[in-house]
């Protein structure tokens, strides 16, 4: 029970003369956060041409950042990706 319906129900029971919280609203103590998610063209770029840069280094990690931004593929489908699922032969 929060104090404002105590007191409400304190009221109409007569143990208060009036319901101070009557035109009182609740105001959330919560603030809404926007986190961005998501990277701008200019930084997409600029990460691009740095993965791209790094490609001959042969880093696990570069490369599956790599392909997660040039395909759009989620997290658990790119670790599930093994060598042989690649045909580089045939240019994919």
């Amino acid at each position: 029970m929060t104090i404002k319906s105590a007191l409400k129900d304190a009221y109409i029971d007569g143990y208060i003369d009036r319901d101070i919280f009557g035109r009182v609203k609740a105001v959330s103590a919560k603030r809404e956060i926007h986190i961005q998610n998501y990277l701008n063209a200019t930084d997409f770029e600029k990460l691009q041409n740095y993965l791209y840069s790094e490609i001959n280094k042969f880093d696990k990690f570069h490369l599956l950042i790599l392909l997660a931004i040039e395909t759009g593929a989620r997290l658990g489908e790119l670790l599930a990706l093994n060598p042989s699922d690649f045909d580089l032969r045939a240019g994919g």
